[in-house]
């Protein structure tokens, strides 16, 4: 597919993941590139070519056949270790099952996990960069009026980002789908990965000309921090087109299926235990009918002792990782979302509660009532089923469950126009016109 020259300029997105890669942190990038074109701008991808096999994903193509995409190798320690990772696979309640947790028996992975900490300057992917500087410059400088988008985290892309915008001359976005040096979750293994990483955050967003984030209290942050960048929130999103038009029925089934959608890691320890006590805390009727369904890699070590601690054997259903599509199909077929953000984190979205948002079912979350998650699911309807990680109120959303998500709930169409992928496109477009 061909287009004239428009005189506007050409987005060039930095991302070490793009689809076929699966997971959540390729949607942004991938929604942004797809609807771009509806407002004037072209965009190209310069993206890592070797996929994980376990999270590739091919649907996640569709609608970016337009796209240009450039592929470079990826010398990282997890693309090593998956080269030589055991093809072993464990019966999960029932069903066959490669996990990622069965990775951690290897020792061979063990030692690539150990590399890959203290490699992370700035993060496991820096042996991309080698290999994508080259053919990202060749490719930008064969663009009329180019603009780098890079997205970040991964901070690689960054710092690609910012070797690029210094050899070709074209202005540089960054894109925070979460923050950097004040990411919680940003574990580092030394006093000196600290260092460097606020050196490197200093000087690539010192050299960037706008800012985007996804939240307002990141905004806050920047704005003092590097006053002279403008910094524009846009909000993580969903995209109403990747919503099944028709979902299967299960046939006679009469539980009351409650869906998580994501992945559960070692930090998901106190929301999966809260959960499993409440439920077999309930009356045996109410407990029999709730069906928990958990779609995507479980990498927390004691899930199966806690199913088992609780007694929730034919209560719990595991289906491992699955593609998008499916997964919506999940969100939709089920009666209510189980969501959480871990306790204490006031300051996260994550972005698959838009998507969860976007299904327009009941969200049973476990977050912070006065944090991020909470205000917004409380914003869009959602703080009945609202925990906060207190047991007596655990107890009391699950007794009225049935009751309560029965209830038909009410949609502001105005709050849903704020995180639809398309109109986020276009506010992208509006800041690259900008600065072009």
């Amino acid at each position: 597919m061909t287009h004239e020259p428009s005189g506007n300029p050409e987005v060039v997105f930095i991302t070490h993941a793009f689809p076929p890669a699966g997971g959540s942190g390729v949607q942004r990038i991938a929604k942004f590139a797809r609807y771009l074109p509806e407002s004037g701008i072209q965009a190209s991808v310069i993206t890592a070519k070797n996929v994980s096999k376990t999270t590739a994903d091919s649907s996640l193509l569709e609608g970016l056949e337009h796209l240009a995409v450039i592929r470079s190798l990826s010398l990282d320690p997890m693309f090593i270790a998956d080269l030589f990772k055991s093809r072993s696979s464990k019966t999960v309640l029932g069903a066959e099952k490669t996990s990622v947790a069965i990775r951690g028996k290897n020792i061979l992975f063990l030692m690539l996990l150990k590399i890959r900490d203290y490699c992370r300057l700035p993060d496991q992917y820096i042996g991309w960069i080698p290999f994508a500087f080259f053919s990202g410059v060749k490719h930008i400088k064969t663009q009329k009026k180019p603009v780098i988008v890079a997205s970040l985290p991964t901070y690689t892309n960054g710092l690609l980002g910012y070797f690029l915008s210094k050899a070709t001359g074209a202005p540089l976005i960054l894109d925070f789908r979460d923050s950097w040096t004040d990411d919680p979750y940003l574990i580092l293994p030394t006093k000196f990965h600290r260092w460097v990483h606020t050196k490197l955050e200093n000087r690539i967003l010192g050299h960037a000309q706008h800012l985007v984030v996804y939240g307002d209290w990141l905004k806050d942050i920047y704005d003092k921090r590097y006053p002279s960048i403008p910094t524009t929130v846009i909000l993580n999103g969903y995209d109403i087109c990747d919503f099944p038009d028709k979902i299967v029925s299960d046939g006679e089934s009469k539980k009351i299926r409650l869906a998580y959608s994501g992945s559960l890691f070692e930090y998901h320890n106190e929301f999966v235990e809260l959960l499993f006590a409440t439920i077999s805390l309930l009356p045996s009727d109410l407990r029999n009918q709730l069906e928990l369904v958990f779609a995507g890699d479980i990498q927390l070590t004691s899930f199966d002792e806690l199913v088992e601690k609780y007694g929730l054997r034919s209560s719990v259903v595991k289906l491992g990782y699955v593609k998008h599509s499916e997964a919506l199909s999940l969100l939709l077929s089920a009666d209510g979302l189980l969501f959480t953000i871990p306790k204490g984190d006031t300051s996260s979205f994550t972005g698959k509660i838009f998507e969860y948002l976007g299904a327009r079912k009941p969200i049973i979350s476990f977050v912070c009532a006065h944090g991020l998650g909470g205000k917004l699911l409380s914003e869009f309807g959602h703080s009945t089923w609202l925990i906060d990680y207190d047991a007596a109120r655990a107890k009391e959303v699950f007794s009225g469950l049935i009751t309560s998500i029965s209830e038909e709930m009410s949609y502001d169409a105005g709050l849903y126009a704020k995180i639809e992928r398309k109109g986020q496109a276009a506010a992208l477009a509006r800041i690259v016109k900008s600065i072009a």
